[in-house]
């Protein structure tokens, strides 16, 4: 954001301002465009595609790539939280928004698959998932400080173990680390509507 401030601060207008032309896309995939990005599916409920939409005005600001999607994401869900609870066909549909081919969509549906191939009735081990994001998907994959690739797989995991629990989905989030206080932040919006 603070780059996106000074290229603004300098003439760089938007979406100029936050694309992988102008910063690279080390800084403008960064989380930023999905944790402040909430306000748009609410304001737009049951409008997930309008919310999407504003949510990539927003977002291009200081971002792009996967930065953008990101946002589009979480905003769609939250407006499609109104009036759905079926977080799974939830995911799918916001999924619908952002490029298949992008690795936002490659590591929700990685954490979609393992979730499917690895959970049962008896036992969810969520810690399971957390450890595979970590080898396929984290930190160490992506540059620079909070790449929004892992957290997006972070988010993926809490609502699909969190399975509908306001507090279960939270406490996954924050367990799971990485961007703790963001990733809490957008799953707690969208259970809590």
């Amino acid at each position: 954001e603070h780059t996106a401030y000074l290229n603004l601060k300098n003439g760089i207008s938007a979406p100029d301002s936050g694309s992988i032309k102008v910063n690279g896309a080390a800084i403008a995939e960064q989380i930023g465009g999905q944790i402040f990005i909430d306000t748009w599916g609410l304001v737009f409920p049951d409008n997930y595609k309008k919310a999407g939409d504003y949510a990539q005005m927003a977002a291009s600001v200081g971002h792009d790539g996967n930065g953008i999607y990101g946002a589009v994401f979480v905003a769609s869900l939250i407006s499609l939280a109104f009036p759905h609870t079926d977080l799974p066909l939830m995911i799918e549909k916001a999924l619908e928004l952002i490029p298949s081919n992008s690795d936002y969509t490659r590591v929700v549906k990685s954490v979609r698959d393992f979730y499917l191939a690895n959970s049962n009735n008896d036992t969810d081990d969520w810690r399971a998932c957390r450890d595979f994001l970590e080898t396929d998907f984290g930190y160490d994959k992506y540059p620079g400080v909070c790449h929004i690739i892992p957290n997006s797989g972070v988010i993926a995991l809490a609502l699909y173990y969190g399975k509908g629990d306001f507090a279960r989905t939270i406490e996954i989030a924050t367990m799971s680390g990485w961007d703790t206080d963001c990733n809490a932040g957008n799953v707690g919006t969208i259970l809590g509507v």
